[in-house]
């Protein structure tokens, strides 16, 4: 089977998400092959490909336009009528969302399968309440010059869609982590095995990411935690309503 090919948007040639999280797997990926790289303009997708050591062939785009109306990718534009493989938040807003999902219409690492497994086998009981720590890597009140757009809330990526929500749903998740269950009861600690595969020593933010285009390439959708459309705008609408909840207008 010939590899999916993929325009992808947004991999600038310095530091960035997709940099971290999107090409450490699909640059070595058999399934997948980058043929176009599309940025705010043609020379800084060209500087992309010369930085990141993509093929000459890989064409550069300034626009999702110019790179929707390319025949030979595979993933960039819903209005072109291709399919879209779009990370979380869809969008940077609720409106903006259900207008993709309108368009479109015209999961998980080792540890957190572990964690569901203990949970659906009943071995802690009924849960009745859950709590989650954390402490984010940025989001602080000074914040590195590349990530101020993630303070201005109308550019739709912050700590509450971007950090809260990833960790609501533990979409990113390090895998070398140790589960233990304490039974109250009888005062014994157990500790879990969590069973590591073939992207557990990737760099930490593209485990998980790689886990996603595996599954898609694979067939395994649901499986794998690739949501559907639908979905992910259910969860634009949950932001919108803590941010409602919390009177942020």
């Amino acid at each position: 089977m010939a590899p999916i090919r993929i325009g992808l948007i947004g991999l600038n040639s310095g530091q960035s998400w997709a940099v971290w999280a999107h090409l450490p797997y699909l640059k070595d990926a058999s399934k997948y092959s980058i043929v176009a790289l599309c940025n705010s303009s043609v020379e800084s997708a060209q500087a992309a490909i010369k930085s990141h050591g993509l093929p000459e062939t890989t064409k550069a785009y300034g626009s999702p336009q110019d790179l929707a109306n390319d025949p030979n990718t595979l993933l960039p534009s819903l209005k072109a009528g291709k399919d879209v493989f779009c990370e979380w938040p869809l969008a940077k807003d609720l409106t903006q969302a259900e207008e993709m999902l309108a368009l479109a219409k015209a999961k998980n690492s080792p540890a957190l399968n572990k964690i569901e497994d203990i949970v659906d086998n009943g071995k802690i009981g009924k849960v009745l309440s859950t709590t989650f720590h954390g402490t984010p890597k940025f989001f602080g009140a000074v914040e590195r010059e590349f990530l101020a757009y993630t303070h201005d809330r109308a550019n739709g990526g912050n700590i509450m869609t971007i950090y809260a929500m990833h960790y609501t749903y533990l979409q990113i998740s390090d895998d070398n982590l140790e589960i233990q269950l304490f039974d109250h009861g009888s005062g014994m600690l157990e500790k879990m095995e969590v069973k590591k595969d073939g992207l557990s020593e990737a760099i930490l933010f593209s485990r998980n990411i790689g886990r996603l285009y595996k599954g898609f390439a694979d067939g395994k959708v649901v499986e794998e935690g690739v949501l559907e459309w639908e979905e992910a705008v259910k969860r634009h609408r949950f932001v919108e309503e803590v941010y409602k909840r919390a009177g942020v207008n």
